[in-house]
């Protein structure tokens, strides 16, 4: 009898679970390093250091602008 209801139960645990549809994550929006880098130096801003954010984003619009020049000089 225990035997029974040990199955009924294992059963019913099995059933339930396939009948449980995961909820959709939401999509992730592909971010830029520029906006990647915001995010950092705005966590960092608040737990560690002040200004982060600002020396993060100044170097990779600073690396942006030496690509621009490199593949102009390239080109040339």
């Amino acid at each position: 009898m225990r035997k029974i209801i040990i199955g009924l139960a294992m059963a019913a645990l099995v059933a339930t679970s396939f009948s449980c549809d995961k909820q959709a994550e939401p999509e992730k929006k592909e971010k830029s390093v520029r906006e990647r880098a915001s995010e950092v130096g705005k966590f960092s801003d608040k737990t560690f250091t002040s200004g982060l954010e600002d020396k993060l984003t100044d170097i990779v619009d600073k690396n942006e602008e030496r690509t621009r020049e490199f593949d102009k000089a390239s080109e040339e």
